[in-house]
């Protein structure tokens, strides 16, 4: 897999705003080491251990055979086992109460923060990338560190909004902040991931709905593992929309001597190698001034097109269709870059202006029915080119009933514009777009062109 390729399409999604980062105590510990290697932050397995220093539990967690390097730890069911075995120990202690001075322990010992040099420069890299949101297993207030006043800190048990122009912060496990609502053993989790329960859908479907890039959490992370899953199986393929916006999940993890992107086994995960995460943020950096400077290009050649739409054009874009037919080509190809925002605000006020003034000149004329197929030939441009799942209902409708109003002008009989007939005619649309047309018709009682078009259907063998 092409790096360059996986590190543009993050980027598109940055510029998109499309782009989450799914946070574990990897991205902590690299923030809080410092030039000489130390680290304050700690691992899970690490705060499992210092945990239970705290609680007096260091010889049952060494019975478990628990060890600081073991990989694949499911911390919440060790950490289950060690509260009973301790009220078991201490029976005037009630499994609340040692549950309560867990959290507590957890709360006074992550209270790290990032040396001042990590804080400086991941500052930099976050305002430049300006993710939509963060997820977060940490219980510590890292990330909102290094957002200079920009995050908006949500608790486990709070609903994943926030204010605009803030990055939310999901502490999925909760936070250091409120203590109580740290999820740290096992009945912590079956409350916290009950069927159905708010925080599980919304961590699915926010990750289905979005690119996130995973970062400081190992292969195979259980945390990882299983937010994928809910958000791979939330809802079938067979119930998503057919236009699809960006929703890849990257990994971005450290290796000594990086390899290419390349699949996760088992998963939809592109496992980004790297020396180091500061390469990482850089490279992506990079590809988003590429992806800022290429949709500025864009938008000036935007706001050259829509500036063809003014009243001095309107004579140019009826009486030219070749030019006519163009610009309406490459206004739909920049209403597909949604990171533009394509305003069709001036470009519909244009165009029915266009289409008013020569209907009003073919009904006005004798004998000019060439006006009619003139107009004809302006709306079947927008039929033609557009998918109809695309087309904004501000031009869609407008179109349909300015056909209606023309189809009464157009017909072989004496006194209708045959040469718009022929056209009519010849206009040759898929029976998806026939149909959906159709019904729009219906709905409208556009009874002219319902007729025209049940007759057209009926040409067609329409079923």
């Amino acid at each position: 897999m092409n790096g360059d390729i996986v590190y543009r399409e993050i980027a598109k999604s940055a510029v998109y705003w499309n782009l989450g980062f799914f946070v574990g105590a990897g991205f902590s510990m690299e923030l809080t080491t410092d030039e000489n290697g130390n680290t304050k932050a700690l691992s899970w397995a690490e705060l499992l251990k210092v945990v239970c220093d705290k609680i007096n539990m260091t010889d049952e967690l060494e019975e478990m055979g628990v060890s600081v390097t073991r990989i694949g730890l499911n911390f919440p069911e060790i950490m289950g086992v060690i509260c009973k075995n301790y009220i078991e120990k201490n029976p005037e202690v009630s499994l609340e109460e040692i549950e309560k001075k867990v959290k507590e322990v957890i709360m006074n010992i992550t209270n790290w923060m990032p040396t001042k040099e990590k804080g400086i420069q991941y500052s930099q890299y976050m305002n430049r990338i300006d993710p939509d949101w963060i997820i977060t297993t940490n219980y510590d207030q890292v990330i909102e560190s290094i957002l200079d006043g920009g995050a908006y800190s949500v608790d486990s048990e709070e609903n994943f909004i926030s204010p605009k122009e803030k990055v939310p912060v999901y502490h999925m496990h909760g936070s250091r902040l409120n203590p109580k609502n740290i999820v740290i053993t096992q009945n912590d989790y079956v409350k916290l991931f009950r069927p159905n329960d708010y925080r599980q859908i919304k961590l699915a479907l926010t990750i289905k709905e979005a690119t996130t890039v995973i970062i400081g959490y190992s292969l195979g992370d259980i945390n990882v593992l299983s937010a994928i899953d809910w958000a791979e199986n939330y809802y079938s393929k067979a119930e998503t929309s057919i236009k699809q916006y960006p929703n890849s999940i990257y990994q971005v993890i450290r290796s000594e001597n990086p390899k290419e992107p390349y699949i996760l086994e088992g998963t939809n995960i592109t496992v980004i190698e790297v020396e180091d995460i500061q390469i990482f943020m850089n490279k992506l950096i990079t590809c988003i001034d590429e992806e800022v400077k290429e949709k500025d290009i864009n938008k000036g050649q935007l706001d050259e097109l829509m500036a063809q739409f003014q009243e001095e054009d309107k004579a140019s874009f009826i009486d030219n269709q070749e030019m006519s037919l163009e610009l309406i080509k490459r206004l739909y190809e920049f209403e597909k870059k949604p990171e533009l925002r394509v305003d069709l605000r001036e470009f519909i006020l244009f165009f029915n202006a266009c289409f008013q003034e020569k209907f009003d000149e073919a009904r006005n004329t004798p004998r000019y029915f060439k006006g009619y197929e003139a107009c004809l030939n302006m709306l079947c441009m927008i039929i033609e080119e557009y998918e109809m799942e695309d087309i904004h209902p501000n031009l869609l409708w407008p179109t349909l009933d300015n056909l209606n109003k023309l189809l009464s002008y157009v017909g072989s009989q004496n006194g209708k514009s045959w040469s718009a007939q022929d056209l009519w005619e010849k206009l040759n649309l898929p029976d998806d777009k026939l149909r959906f047309l159709y019904d729009c018709a219906e709905y409208s009682s556009l009874d002219t062109l319902s007729i025209k078009l049940e007759e057209k259907m009926g040409v067609v063998g329409f079923k």
